[in-house]
């Protein structure tokens, strides 16, 4: 097997399917994990995601949100759908984030809340590459 980050894995959720492969919070004050089998099968459900969605092999696909498992779910379910992920901070204003996406090329962007996506429709009209845009909460 080639030696890449979604090959080593997917290799270690087959060989250590029950272990616990992310903590994160669930709640104010509750934490709770994933084992390995769970969240490669998470990471395969982006991935077909994004295959129907259109993304192929060396595609872009942008990325913005804070430090949570959506992230990581959209950043390895990229990777397993061959993709190329475009991260960028929630933090930049409108034109940087546009920036990001316009030179990035990205396909379809991944985007925390409600907020990253008013920001990316500020900017749409220079993003003719753009073809999705996929919320981690909430409904558009």
């Amino acid at each position: 097997m080639r030696a890449s980050t979604i090959h080593a894995f997917f290799e270690t959720a087959a060989r250590d399917p029950a272990g616990r492969a992310v903590r994160y919070r669930a709640g104010p004050a509750r934490w709770t994990s994933l084992s390995w089998a769970d969240y490669a099968k998470e990471v395969r459900k982006v991935a077909r995601g994004l295959v129907a969605l259109g993304i192929g092999p060396g595609d872009r696909v942008a990325i913005c949100g804070p430090n949570r498992l959506e992230w990581l779910l959209a950043d390895f379910g990229a990777l397993a759908a061959g993709a190329i992920p475009a991260p960028y901070y929630p933090t930049l204003p409108a034109d940087q984030a546009a920036y990001v996406l316009e030179h990035s090329e990205a396909r379809i962007a991944i985007v925390h809340d409600a907020a990253q996506l008013a920001k990316i429709g500020a900017s749409r009209s220079r993003l003719p590459r753009l073809r999705h845009v996929v919320l981690m909460e909430g409904s558009a």
